[in-house]
């Protein structure tokens, strides 16, 4: 026999099942992502110079313009310790695989000359004058020349240190250091990518694998000097500017405010959701379809909305 008793049964309106707690953890770990993007924005303004990328030191060595150059009869190994005085950079040989071709590096070359050229022009110049198998590439924070397929030999370097490395070092201790290394450093492809952090950013160079490539290629060396000397784009930090020939360069610039308001995003939706549910049942409306709830304020009958429970007071508590 059906139920005929005055007591009401349970409703069969499909309610709305709140959301899982995992919005509401991803809505707070957003706000706490934007904090900490806040801070290390504040932290960062005090770098003055950043890092920059491993092969940055070579780059420039290279690409150093020298006035005049004139070379007689001076031996292979003298125009490279020329070369690394000029520069400051050190300059190895695998003298394995260059004694054939010049035993001991008393082989003369013959009269070079050049006016405002490159050390990367110069250096490519005097090994093809000696054997057009030579080439020479980065390798760390030195310059290694060898024959081209041969493996290096390690332990039969010839190394060509700069000449007053005391007095170098003492011209270039005023200047300004990098900040800190980079913060990743990586050969993608057919370009290096280096992130560091700049002063209220982050900071992506996009440079060459090799920077000493270039200037082996065949092909006309431009006249930038300076990475950053194109602005592509500059809006409130945010930056792409870049360089050509023979650096190659672009670098991008984000400020740590844009991270900031990016991932605060969640967390404001999340803020004006609550705000505006809070605001409908105040004025008896359903938060979800608008339904006026005046006749039953704890539950949609439209949508099967059930307006969430409050935490009992103390007084509620209290025993009678």
């Amino acid at each position: 026999m059906p139920d005929t008793s005055g007591e009401a049964g349970p409703t069969n309106t499909p309610m709305r099942p709140p959301l899982p707690k995992f919005f509401t953890r991803f809505w707070f770990l957003s706000l706490l992502l934007s904090i900490a993007f806040l801070v290390i924005w504040g932290m960062s303004l005090r770098i003055k110079v950043p890092a920059t990328p491993s092969t940055f030191a070579i780059q420039a060595a290279l690409n150093k313009r020298i006035p005049q150059v004139s070379f007689a009869d001076a031996y292979f190994e003298d125009r490279l310790d020329f070369l690394s005085d000029q520069t400051g950079i050190q300059i190895e040989l695998d003298r394995e695989a260059l004694d054939p071709i010049d035993f001991s590096g008393t082989q003369q070359g013959i009269r070079f000359q050049a006016t405002n050229a490159t050390v990367g022009e110069i250096l490519n110049s005097i090994q093809l004058q000696l054997n057009s198998h030579l080439h020479f590439w980065t390798h760390g924070s030195k310059i290694r020349l060898s024959v081209k397929g041969t493996p290096w030999h390690i332990g039969h370097e010839g190394r060509h240190q700069p000449d007053f490395v005391f007095q170098y070092q003492q011209k270039t201790a005023g200047r300004p250091q990098s900040h800190r290394d980079p913060l990743w450093e990586g050969v993608i492809g057919s370009h290096r990518y280096t992130v560091v952090t700049a002063r209220g950013g982050l900071r992506l160079w996009i440079t060459p694998p090799d920077p000493a490539a270039i200037y082996q290629q065949g092909t006309p060396i431009g006249n930038a000097t300076d990475p950053a000397a194109s602005k592509l784009f500059d809006f409130a930090g945010l930056s792409v500017r870049g360089s050509g020939s023979p650096l190659n360069t672009r670098i991008v610039t984000v400020p740590f405010w844009l991270f900031a308001a990016i991932t605060a995003i969640p967390a404001l939706l999340a803020l004006r959701r609550k705000l505006h549910e809070r605001r409908c049942w105040q004025l008896a409306r359903c938060p979800s379809c608008g339904y006026d709830l005046r006749a039953t304020p704890n539950l949609c009958p439209e949508c099967g909305r059930a307006r969430p429970q409050l935490a009992p007071t103390a007084s509620a508590l209290r025993p009678p």
